[in-house]
């Protein structure tokens, strides 16, 4: 059994989208759980329409990663996913995930990721491989991303899953999924896993370099991108962000961008930069084992505090 993990927050519409799309899974092989971060009741208001079975969580603060760890924590499934609530399952979706995960239980895989397409079907987001392979923390650039990473449960949850410092919500809004592979792969001494193009979530395009808050947007995951790499100086990161600033900047002598993708460019190189110093101070100051213990408890605190409420299928 598989277990999506969603959490949410201010997106009843794009979140009920989701559900929509999934709403024929069978739910003895996919478990669904929404991590519910509104104050009011507008998620439990989707939910009592009926439609799917849900796990409802509810809790009183904002962290999507702190929310994932804590789906995560009351899932059942063996394998756990984290699709953004602004995802939709394309028709091959939950056959190609199911069929990806039985081939890595055959192989003795920890981790599964796809890539991500938009509303055309194209993928995006990433330079993804345009093949199925093995996979490794080293493929992270063309392999990996936050949204269609899949992992065995048992070691999610016994690295502490994702890092509540990182992640919508958090101080480095970016770059949780590449931390938690990175982590998980110093965890095991290497983990192996199985890219599968058959297996692919759908997310909105966000075209860069088209205005002002398009530029804030880089700049603010960059920033978490190269807090990621300051945390893990000597990690496949250190390879992946070192090439998203050289390509973001040859990009600049190569070509005549429009003034705003100038502006985007370089705040993605900047973003990069100023994160990994944040990441050295932030990772690596004396107190940081007592941080991390803090956060480890973090996860008994919010089990017995979170809201759960079982919906079912009407």
């Amino acid at each position: 059994m598989a277990s999506l993990v969603v959490a949410t927050r201010g997106r009843e519409s794009l979140l009920a989208r989701l559900l929509e799309s999934i709403s024929h899974l069978d739910p003895s092989a996919i478990q669904v759980v929404v991590v519910d971060q509104n104050l009011d009741d507008r998620v439990t208001r989707l939910l009592a329409a009926g439609g799917i079975e849900v796990l409802h969580v509810r809790v009183p603060w904002a962290n999507a990663s702190r929310a994932r760890n804590l789906g995560a924590a009351l899932a059942r499934g063996r394998w756990i996913a984290f699709p953004d609530d602004d995802c939709w399952a394309r028709s091959d979706t939950l056959p190609g995930l199911l069929a990806a995960i039985g081939y890595a239980e055959q192989v003795g895989a920890t981790v599964v990721t796809g890539p991500i397409r938009d509303e055309h079907g194209e993928p995006h987001m990433r330079r993804w491989a345009a093949t199925s392979r093995s996979l490794t923390v080293a493929d992270i650039r063309e392999c990996a991303i936050e949204a269609t990473t899949v992992v065995r449960r048992e070691e999610f949850l016994a690295v502490g899953g994702f890092d509540p410092r990182f992640g919508p919500g958090a101080r480095f809004h970016a770059a949780e999924g590449d931390e938690l592979l990175v982590r998980l792969d110093r965890a095991q001494q290497g983990w192996s896993g199985w890219y599968d193009t058959g297996f692919s979530f759908g997310h909105p395009r966000r075209v860069a370099g088209t205005d002002r808050a398009s530029v804030r947007r880089t700049f603010r995951y960059a920033i978490g991108a190269g807090a990621a790499w300051g945390r893990h100086p000597r990690s496949a990161l250190a390879g992946s962000t070192g090439y998203a600033i050289v390509e973001s900047l040859g990009a600049l002598l190569l070509r005549r961008p429009r003034p705003w993708l100038v502006a985007d460019r370089l705040a993605r190189a900047a973003g990069i930069l100023v994160g990994a110093v944040l990441g050295v101070f932030t990772f690596h100051r004396p107190r940081e084992r007592q941080e991390r213990r803090r956060l480890q408890h973090l996860l008994h605190e919010d089990l017995r505090e979170a809201r759960v409420r079982e919906w079912q299928r009407e």
